[in-house]
């Protein structure tokens, strides 16, 4: 991409690769964000467009929104008939990373989930709902010197490196609030264990408040290191479940988290999205 050094890749999801890249001259550090050739290659034209397609909306999406619990785009446009998006560069490591290194605390989560919640909110408050969040897609900030990688039997300890802040990260889901009906339909965007029912079918209209429900799906793995149907092989069967079933049906799963919290995630799993607190408000619920 014109204008941008590689530095190295920093990895791989279904459809892009992600390279850590500078400024020629420059120090400072940034992330790239390109189609992945393989995806492209093997993918029909209506997945190729599809493809494409999404990384025009993440760039448009993110272009207009600037909030501190949101992941930055600080450049985007077209190479050679490819689409990238260029991103800060954030130091720390994914709430997927650090729950793993060790379960964490309603009490530790606290902050992460007033943080995650405003970033959702303004992500709402553009019309454009995430799809996709997971502890994976969650930032935390650490303050780790001359960009040093995460290392849990160093970074796990907040009493040592306390997270900074928490971050909404990942956009190639993002979507519209409302969409053109010949789009709607088209895609099943979102992971087993978190995709909220209605969002399975890819409505024309989609409300925030998915997003709400997947980061209930979120608390609940990152303190017991489990997700929602994880009994269900079949990673089709465990989409299916999230519009048939009650996620927190079997009562016996949540009995270590306090009477309170049953409620709240009760109703931030509500089937029906409009029995669903908004993000801030779910926010101060577990706060509270």
């Amino acid at each position: 991409i014109q204008g941008y050094e590689l530095v190295k890749p920093l990895g791989e999801g279904g459809v892009g690769s992600v390279w850590l890249v500078r400024k020629p001259g420059a120090d400072r550090l940034f992330v790239l964000k390109i189609p992945k050739a393989e995806a492209l290659q093997n993918a029909s034209d209506t997945e190729r467009e599809g493809i494409l397609a999404s990384f025009v909306d993440e760039a448009r999406a993110l272009a207009g929104l600037y909030h501190p619990n949101v992941a930055n785009i600080i450049d985007r446009g077209i190479s050679d008939n490819m689409p990238f998006l260029v991103l800060e560069y954030l130091i720390g490591a994914d709430l997927k990373q650090y729950s793993t290194a060790r379960l964490m605390s309603l009490f530790e989560l606290r902050q992460v989930v007033l943080e995650a919640c405003a970033g959702l909110a303004a992500l709402h408050n553009a019309g454009l709902v995430h799809r996709d969040i997971k502890p994976a897609n969650l930032w935390l900030r650490l303050p780790l010197a001359g960009g040093e990688k995460f290392d849990p039997q160093k970074h796990r300890d907040p009493a040592h490196t306390q997270p900074l802040s928490t971050v909404v990260i990942d956009f190639g889901m993002v979507r519209a609030m409302r969409v053109p009906p010949e789009v709607g339909g088209r895609f099943v965007a979102g992971t087993p264990g978190y995709i909220a029912p209605e969002q399975v079918l890819d409505p024309v209209e989609l409300d925030g408040r998915a997003d709400v429900y997947a980061l209930a799906g979120t608390i609940y793995n990152v303190t017991s290191g489990r997700t929602f149907f994880d009994d269900i092989d079949s990673p089709r069967d465990r989409i299916i479940a999230h519009m048939q079933r009650d996620p927190m049906e079997d009562g016996e799963r949540f009995r270590m988290f306090p009477a309170s919290l049953v409620k709240l995630l009760r109703s931030a799993t509500a089937r029906d999205f409009n029995d669903r607190p908004t993000p801030m408000e779910f926010g101060r619920a577990f706060a509270a």
